[in-house]
């Protein structure tokens, strides 16, 4: 028996990346279903990372106090040679964020917490429904979909979600290539539990004459170890016999495993498709990206692609603005980080698994000088949280018309600087935490309230305005207003004039500019509205 139906966005996968798609969409008041192939949520720790700049999206959602309260913080990176400590590296060293600390948190547990929030607002994943096949045209996709009693359905919907990971069925079915290569190792890991000293708070490579092994606090008592099979072939699931070979091998012959929670071997897959977007399909997650575990990028990179596209499907779902402009920026802006990490990820791996004598002899010697050299410590912390990530070309970022020589750029994330309001200290950045656009109106050093309200004319439906003014006292301009008596959101923002910047939902700056040049500004919003 077949049935048919309409829905604006369908979102295939329901993993972390399906269900932060579906809580955005839900989030932003888009009409939506999420359906996945499972009867059930994954058992499997998998993934574990999770980073500032998805901390501070989870934010958005209301989840991060949750989710940090769930996880265990990580603050640092050990390295030792031979059960010799040789390095402790800060990973939150210089971090500007509200939330600098990474946790560590299972991915099963993740799934769990997005499914309880989804839960309490209505939304339900359709378990055993599997996506067979998939048809673009101009203005749908017909989508079939095999429930559980073999019944199909036919969706027919506005736009695709693929978050149906790395065999994507959804790739399959569109004309792009999965670009890269397959690893010539094979890995083995182990999620046990353990005796011995190991740290509670960071995370431990360790390396020694019989190989390294990289180590993770997953919860209470239960490590994850991770190793380098010898025999690349060998696809079989490993015995903690064999990981304790391992560990032993890498000098933590004080650490004793027991207990397994689970056993795997994997392969490291490094591929990007060669688009992440074909007409009204956007892939998301593994199955537009997969890459080495090493830095525990992957799973928040294919969150924060959720996280990206949930405030454009609003824009395309409700008819605003330039459709193709709109959709087109995801791929513009997220097929370039996905590239990114690949690569980075790959020579994290071959740093970290590598034991070639002069690879250890190098990492005793450089290590050290690493973990005392403040510059490094606080770029390769921005660099794991991923708070540096910039879109750097994209039609919904508009480059300034005059050259800025500072950090916080259209394309960049958003940052904190405290204001007040009716006396008490107000976080700007929490300010910016809706599911609008925000217009950050500053008033300049010397106020002029005739500049401030010609800015306030540009305000549209769906961009809330906010009024940073210096002085001790808001002047009456129509606008809600934060007094910067301190001007530390003018100089964090780089203003001594008057001026603006206009904030995606999704917490990136999309333009800025001077009280007297407002072209970027008219310009994007032309573009969303």
């Amino acid at each position: 028996m077949n049935t048919n139906s309409e829905v604006a966005v369908l979102i295939i996968g329901a993993g972390p990346v399906g269900l932060v798609l579906a809580a955005e969409c839900q989030r932003h008041g888009v009409a939506f279903r999420v359906v996945d192939q499972n009867a059930a949520h994954s058992i499997h720790s998998k993934a574990l990372a999770v980073w500032s700049n998805t901390i501070e999206h989870l934010a958005a959602l209301g989840l991060a106090e949750r989710f940090l309260a769930a996880g265990r913080a990580i603050k640092h990176g050990i390295f030792e040679d031979n059960g010799k400590e040789i390095a402790k590296i800060s990973i939150t060293e210089g971090l500007e964020s509200l939330y600098p600390n990474p946790f560590i948190l299972p991915q099963c547990d993740t799934e769990a917490l997005l499914i309880e929030h989804l839960t309490a607002v209505g939304v339900a994943v359709e378990r055993n429904t599997l996506c067979v096949d998939l048809r673009p045209a101009a203005d749908h996709v017909a989508v079939d979909l095999q429930k559980a009693n073999g019944e199909i359905e036919t969706v027919t919907a506005k736009w695709v979600a693929g978050c149906d990971g790395a065999r994507s069925v959804v790739r399959h079915k569109l004309p792009v290539e999965f670009v890269g290569v397959t690893e010539d190792m094979g890995f083995i890991l182990a999620d046990a539990k353990a005796t011995g000293h190991l740290p509670t708070d960071s995370m431990l490579i360790s390396s020694g004459p019989g190989g390294n092994v990289i180590v993770f606090p997953v919860k209470d008592d239960i490590y994850r170890f991770f190793a380098l099979r010898e025999t690349a072939d060998d696809k079989s699931t490993p015995s903690l016999e064999e990981i304790q070979r391992h560990i032993d091998g890498s000098g933590l012959t004080r650490v004793r495993i027991s207990d397994p929670t689970w056993l795997s071997h994997f392969a490291v897959n490094e591929r990007v498709a060669s688009r992440n977007r074909v007409g009204r399909v956007f892939l998301l997650g593994d199955a537009s990206h997969i890459h080495s575990p090493a830095g525990g990028q992957g799973m928040n990179t294919g969150m924060q692609d959720a996280f990206n596209l949930g405030w454009k499907l609003k824009l395309l779902t409700s008819g605003q603005g330039d459709a193709e402009t709109i959709a087109e920026s995801y791929f513009e802006e997220r097929h370039a980080v996905a590239e990114a990490v690949v690569e980075e990820t790959r020579n994290l791996l071959h740093f970290g698994v590598k034991n070639h004598p002069l690879m250890r002899a190098a990492k005793r010697f450089i290590l050290p000088l690493v973990a005392k050299w403040e510059v490094a410590k606080k770029t390769a912390a921005l660099h794991l949280s991923e708070l540096d990530i910039r879109y750097k070309s994209s039609g919904l970022i508009e480059p300034p018309t005059t050259k800025l020589s500072h950090d916080l750029l259209p394309g960049s994330l958003a940052r904190d600087a405290q204001v007040f309001a009716n006396g008490a200290a107000v976080s700007l950045w929490r300010e910016l935490l809706h599911p609008g656009h925000t217009l950050l109106i500053f008033s300049g050093l010397v106020a002029d309230p005739a500049q401030v309200t010609a800015l306030l004319a540009f305000v549209r439906p769906g961009v809330r305005p906010i009024v940073i003014q210096t002085g001790t006292a808001a002047a009456a301009n129509g606008g809600e207003t934060f007094l910067d008596s301190e001007n530390r959101a003018h100089q964090r923002y780089g203003f001594i004039e008057a001026g603006w910047v206009l904030v995606r939902p999704d917490q990136y700056l999309a333009a800025r500019g001077t009280a007297e040049d407002t072209t970027g500004l008219q310009r994007y919003l032309a573009k969303i509205l």
